[in-house]
């Protein structure tokens, strides 16, 4: 046991020292690079077939399985319980309200699309240009921005079980609608573990 704990000692100085973000410069791309992933699929697949959303949504569960690995590292069990029972609570009042409401909320969704290029490309300088300051305030707006993309993507799929009749089509959009709800509940789990500041030892 005692070997256990010193070896997560180590690898958590190791995390420490090679970054000072939410999490390091390498994690930061690993971060984003689903998002990427999601572009180049949405551009390279307009008409996305079954097999292909498979495959996407396999790639980005994998890399974002490689983000995901480094919280047991940062953070205590308590911040991670704490912060995933927050989140969770948030994604269903968000995901709730957007199925009920007779808003539309398409243009919300795309103001809040562009809000999280923007946020990526805070994100990569912050990377390489580290300020406490900066950090806090892109943790605050991508708090926003995954919140409102949770609502807009929720009504968005909601629509399209609606609206799509072919099986193989509704098969591969409500596949790319379900990871990107996924992944940005990941993200505002990341971004408030980022903003709790609970780091530190188990």
């Amino acid at each position: 046991a005692a070997i256990a704990n010193d070896d997560v000692r180590e690898a958590r100085r190791l995390v420490e020292r090679i970054g000072g973000l939410t999490f390091t410069s390498v994690g930061v791309l690993v971060l984003v690079a689903p998002v990427f992933v999601l572009l180049l699929a949405s551009i390279a697949l307009k008409r996305p077939t079954a097999l292909a959303a498979g495959i996407v949504y396999w790639t980005v569960a994998g890399l974002i399985g490689a983000s995901l690995s480094i919280l047991g590292v940062l953070y205590t069990s308590h911040a991670l319980v704490s912060a995933f029972a927050v989140v969770g609570g948030a994604f269903a009042g968000l995901s709730l309200w957007a199925a009920r409401t007779p808003r539309d909320l398409t243009a919300m969704g795309v103001f809040f699309a562009n809000g999280l290029l923007g946020l990526i490309l805070a994100l990569l300088v912050a990377a390489f240009f580290p300020a406490s300051g900066l950090i806090t305030l892109i943790d605050l707006a991508g708090v926003v921005v995954f919140s409102g993309l949770i609502a807009a993507d929720t009504q968005r799929l909601k629509r399209l079980y609606r609206e799509t009749a072919e099986p193989e089509a509704l098969h591969a959009a409500s596949t790319y609608g379900a990871l990107t709800l996924y992944m940005s509940f990941v993200n505002l789990l990341q971004l408030v573990l980022g903003l709790s500041g609970a780091r530190g030892r188990r």
